[in-house]
């Protein structure tokens, strides 16, 4: 196994430090992303540089930080638009549900854009149909 990356080390470094400072166990973190207490461990330790967009975007919402900052990067010197943590916590949940209810396999990264998609606070959840349809012009 290759030695983790200085970036993925000190990425490590902000999820463990975060984590700590608001008394969460790697079991609590784990649980609310969905993902083994392993898995938390080796992204605090830099072991595990490939996480997924989605696991990243879930732990960043858990941990109640913006994902730039789990990143290292200042979030002043990036053009974001206010995300709403709670609209993100939605998305999420109404992703998994058409995941689910329609059987459909997404790969994070299309997971991720459907994210950015339903992200925009001004625009309300799509309808089923023009759900899969947009999956489909992501995927």
């Amino acid at each position: 196994m290759a030695l983790p990356s200085a970036k993925s080390i000190e990425m490590g470094q902000r999820i463990r430090a975060r984590r700590k400072a608001l008394g969460f166990t790697l079991d609590q973190v784990a649980a609310c992303v969905g993902v083994t207490k392993a898995a938390v461990s080796l992204w605090e330790t830099g072991q595990a540089p490939n996480i997924s967009a989605e696991n990243f975007l879930k732990a960043s919402l858990v941990l109640g930080c913006n994902p730039y900052e789990l990143l290292g990067i200042d979030s002043s010197a990036v053009a974001v638009s206010s995300v709403n943590v709670s609209r993100l916590a939605q998305a999420i949940e109404f992703i998994d549900t058409m995941v689910s209810r329609h059987k459909i396999k997404l790969s994070p990264m299309s997971k991720a854009k459907f994210l950015l998609y339903l992200s925009d606070v001004d625009r309300g959840f799509p309808s089923d149909m023009e759900a899969l349809r947009l999956i489909e012009l992501i995927k």
